[in-house]
């Protein structure tokens, strides 16, 4: 009886001092790395001792007593597979022109028309301190933080580029800052810089004069809620919504690829935060493989959304022909079977990635350069081939390869053939290693671990309200302010006043006293003649 005394006031005490917070998580991309990313924040706030409800298309798959979540329904999945796979054929396309904003819209939607998302945004018993939405191209659902009247973060996946960091700060300058697609990493050449250019104006008119128009369509959506909520936002309200976020959390870290670009005060990096502290133990199987490895283990993967069994099968067998030649064990992550496996190369539909390369005899990640798997070769120090495939992948393959850390080989039907030379100059150029080593060095030099980071700006933002104090002035001012527009403009008028008006003026009045002048000169000599004249006469 006494020791339930003593548990039963443990527990009250708990309750007493809790100061957990409630957080609305918003992760609607069904993919495997943005469901890597989204499950990486979850834990994280749950850890801290956060309620958590979690949207999302690709829920966690275990439970916890603070945590909610709303499976929005992963039928979308398949769309956007097929979007990108459909590109895989024999010829081998270098580039996948995946369309992101459609993409977006349609998860976006597909959040705001869930029954359960309804029910929750509609009952004003459910009272959040602050919703963490990713960013993806759209900006919709900024209006959650409308209907809720909390702030909003957004937690971007890429590294820093125009289109995030103009809800928060200014356009950045595509001389040095690259789109998130851009086939090159900084410095640019002239016609690079040109390129770039050209893509960032074609795309912010697309953004802000096409794209805009779905945009409020699915926004007021919303409206009903707001006012379900006692809320009166008119529908173009969404303009100021989308630029009214306390924060933007993103998954880069300039020790790991984005440059040492000048950032807002409110846009905080905190890439790799999804890596966990303590690495999971392989399976029975592949703890084995690894440990028995003499001259070190390949560790080979294109991610989750482009298959390695959906390449051209001469090009499947002409791999397996080019690994099977190396002295090294392959670890291949490949979807099927029907390939045959040799004695050095084992095939596994799913590989714990980070567990693999967090494994001593690990020497050499083959990837497809998505930005999550190179922060985990940085992490775990280990060199990478890049197979980029679509998206930031070119430009984070590049960087890695500027670095020092990284080779580059295009998808193409002669992929093999180039694997082989780039693998072979990987392990016998110690330098590869080296600045794979030095820059998770310096990725690790830093005060506390993203995780910590990643949860204490979400703090800060419910403890500061919003955090107004960290927000850039010049999403304030308008474009023209920015630009100077109206002073060129009063300078022009002037300028035109002046050529128009006062200069005509002012020549038609030297003209006349010149006229004046002439004539008073003219008179004057007429009467010195006569005077002159008369004078003779009078002689």
């Amino acid at each position: 009886m006494v020791k339930a005394g003593v548990y039963l006031v443990v527990l009250l005490s708990y309750l007493c001092c809790y100061d957990g917070y409630k957080i609305l998580v918003v992760f609607p991309i069904p993919t495997l790395s943005h469901g890597i990313l989204g499950e990486g924040c979850v834990r994280l706030l749950l850890k801290a001792g956060h309620e958590v409800t979690y949207i999302a298309a690709m829920p966690l798959q275990d439970t916890h007593p603070n945590l909610t979540q709303i499976n929005i329904n992963k039928k979308q999945e398949s769309k956007i597979l097929k979007n990108i796979t459909n590109f895989i054929n024999p010829h081998l396309n270098t580039h996948f022109n995946f369309d992101p904003f459609h993409t977006s819209l349609n998860s976006t939607k597909t959040v705001l028309e869930n029954e359960e998302v309804k029910r929750l945004i509609s009952d004003p018993k459910q009272i959040f301190d602050v919703l963490i939405i990713e960013w993806f191209f759209s900006e919709v659902l900024s209006g959650l933080s409308a209907v809720l009247h909390c702030p909003y973060i957004w937690l971007s996946s890429l590294n820093p580029h125009w289109m995030i960091l103009e809800l928060i700060d200014d356009v950045t300058s595509p001389a040095y800052v690259p789109s998130y697609n851009s086939l090159t990493a900084p410095p640019f050449t002239f016609q690079q810089r040109v390129t770039q250019l050209w893509y960032q104006i074609r795309v912010y008119y697309f953004k802000h004069f096409q794209y805009s128009i779905e945009e409020q369509k699915l926004y007021s959506l919303l409206i009903p809620f707001m006012s379900k909520r006692g809320r009166s936002t008119p529908i173009s309200a969404l303009e100021d919504m989308r630029y009214n976020a306390s924060l933007i959390l993103s998954n880069c870290d300039a020790a790991m690829l984005a440059q040492a670009i000048s950032l807002p005060q409110n846009y905080k990096p905190v890439g790799g935060f999804h890596i966990e502290a303590q690495v999971k133990s392989l399976p029975n199987d592949l703890q084995k493989i690894m440990n028995n490895s003499k001259y070190g283990v390949i560790y080979f993967s294109i991610g989750s959304i482009v298959k390695s069994s959906e390449l051209p099968d001469n090009v499947k067998r002409e791999l397996m022909k080019t690994f099977s030649e190396l002295n090294q064990t392959v670890i291949w992550k490949y979807e099927d079977n029907e390939i045959n496996t040799l004695k050095n190369v084992h095939i596994r539909k799913w590989v714990p990635q980070q567990s693999v390369l967090s494994h001593p005899n690990c020497i050499l990640f083959i990837t497809h350069g998505g930005l999550l798997s190179i922060t985990e070769a940085i992490y775990f120090g280990i060199p990478i081939i890049g197979i980029p495939l679509f998206s930031d992948q070119y430009q984070n393959v590049d960087k890695s390869v500027i670095k020092g850390f990284g080779k580059k080989v295009q998808l193409s039907s002669m992929i093999a053939h180039d694997l082989k030379i780039a693998i072979n100059e990987v392990l016998n150029n110690a330098s590869y290693l080296e600045k794979a080593k030095e820059q998770s060095r310096i990725y690790h030099d830093r005060i506390v671990s993203a995780g910590e980071e990643l949860v204490h700006w979400v703090e800060h933002v419910v403890r500061t309200r919003g955090a107004p104090h960290l927000r850039s002035p010049a999403i304030t001012l308008s474009f023209y302010q920015k630009l100077y527009l109206d002073l060129i403009g009063l300078v022009a008028v002037i300028f035109i006043i002046i050529a128009v008006i006062v200069l005509p003026v002012l020549h038609s009045y030297i003209a006349n006293n010149k006229i004046v002048k002439t004539n008073t000169i003219k008179t004057k000599n007429k009467k010195n003649n006569k005077i002159v004249n008369s004078q003779s006469l009078k002689k």
